[in-house]
């Protein structure tokens, strides 16, 4: 029934997303009340359709971005585009697109970190990947400041994949430095800059609410989906090479850096909804890999069902 997903043209991919982002938009200007106030209006005087526009280029090129880095790694024998799909179908329907903007920002920039981190070789020094994937995450936090709790990826990165060497596990520090000198200077010429200074901190307080049956429907969703999709992985992880273990290893302590942000958000900051943002990245892989090997075709295809119509039932009847 979605055998496109397994398909290696482009053009599914394209065209499909190209949909999908095209409804989300329209049903967000469907219901989109005059009250609502985009985060980052106060940053930058333009007509809401920009953010629209700037929205859909962010989501869009995150999902390329986690198609290529997952194309180019081992994790699948041969190219496909079903985590693109995943990603933007589950994104554009996780919270409004208000909401969204600024996680799913972190959220990119999370990925360039990934990419960074992918390069990383037992046999090879990795200060510059570090380094970069470092100040990927940083810019990340910046932009949703949650995502610090996602630094120690790196770290994790480094124990899974490379003997210990002290100069590469202090690059995370280094690259701190770095990004602080540029955030210096960008408050000390733009004033601007200080509400998003000044709105860093009480971020990591302010909880993004929507509603309790959409809340309990994705976390419906993501729990059907990790434990499906959890078997597949398993049965891939115990006859695949070392390379693909370190890979899932940094995709499970991913995983588990999302679980942390959640867990402080709720105990520390008394966010009863923690976002869900980050966890898009790995569920997006895992079900993509479930659907690319699993033999239980009926199973994989029930949950699509069923996430597609729980999204229409609560978007246009409840």
């Amino acid at each position: 029934m979605f055998k496109f997903l397994k398909s290696n043209n482009p053009i599914y991919f394209v065209s499909i997303s190209s949909f999908i982002l095209a409804l989300c938009i329209f049903n967000h200007l469907l219901f989109d009340p005059k009250e609502i106030l985009w985060p980052i209006f106060p940053l930058f005087n333009l007509n809401k359709y920009y953010f629209y526009l700037i929205y859909a280029l962010i989501l869009f090129f995150s999902a390329i971005k986690i198609n290529s880095i997952i194309n180019k790694s081992v994790f699948f024998q041969k190219t496909n585009y079903a985590t693109g799909l995943i990603y933007i179908s589950l994104a554009t329907s996780t919270y409004p697109i208000h909401l969204a903007f600024k996680p799913l920002t972190a959220n990119l920039f999370c990925l360039l970190a990934l990419g960074n981190l992918f390069k990383i070789y037992r046999n090879k020094t990795c200060k510059i990947e570090i380094f970069n994937a470092c100040c990927w995450l940083f810019i990340s936090a910046i932009f949703d400041s949650n995502y610090i709790f996602i630094f120690p990826l790196a770290w994790m990165t480094l124990s899974i994949i490379r003997p210990f060497n002290w100069r590469e596990y202090a690059m995370p520090f280094i690259s701190l430095v770095f990004i602080s000198i540029y955030l210096i200077v960008l408050l000390f010429y733009f004033s601007e800059v200080n509400i998003w200074i000044k709105n860093w901190l009480q971020n990591l307080q302010d909880s993004q609410l929507i509603s309790w049956n959409s809340w309990w429907y994705l976390i419906f969703i993501f729990l059907f989906g990790f434990i499906i999709g959890s078997r597949t992985l398993f049965l891939s992880f115990i006859r695949s090479s070392n390379r693909y273990k370190k890979i899932t290893w940094i995709f499970i302590s991913l995983f588990f850096c999302f679980v942390l942000q959640s867990f402080l958000e709720y105990v520390f900051f008394n966010n009863k909804q923690p976002i869900l943002f980050g966890f898009l990245i790995p569920f997006s892989v895992i079900l993509s890999n479930t659907i690319i090997n699993t033999k239980l075709s009926w199973l994989v295809h029930s949950f699509i069902i069923i996430s597609i119509v729980g999204y229409f039932v609560l978007t246009y009847i409840i």
